[in-house]
């Protein structure tokens, strides 16, 4: 699931280029019994591979969503040698995702204009 967390970037527009530092980190807490170190067999759950594909879609749409909820709140930043980068502008993001057909609002978000 893990190798596919990069897909979700790119749903999102990226290329994972050279220098972009993404970092997947993938954690389970299936099949402990494996880390006891016991000679005894243990039984391995496992799905079929044929049955996988509703998860893989998962993770890519959860690292989307992630990457886009980021965007929505982004804020401005200082960084090294007085580099400022200001945050994305709210409404534009939203009329942008709107024009691409990507735009869902939140549930609970009171609309009183195209991103609030």
């Amino acid at each position: 699931l893990a190798r596919r967390g990069s897909l979700g970037v790119g749903h999102s527009g990226s290329y994972s280029g050279h220098y972009s530092g993404d970092i997947f980190l993938a954690l389970s807490t299936a099949n402990a019994d494996a880390l006891h170190g016991s000679d005894e067999e243990w039984d391995l759950r496992a799905l079929p591979d044929a049955r996988l594909d509703p998860f893989f879609e998962a993770v890519v749409q959860a690292v989307d969503e992630a990457i886009l909820n980021v965007l929505a709140v982004s804020e401005p930043m200082s960084g090294v040698d007085g580099h400022v980068v200001g945050a994305l502008d709210r409404d534009r993001l939203v009329a942008t995702l709107q024009a691409q057909g990507r735009w869902v609002p939140p549930p609970g978000l009171r609309e009183s204009g195209p991103g609030r």
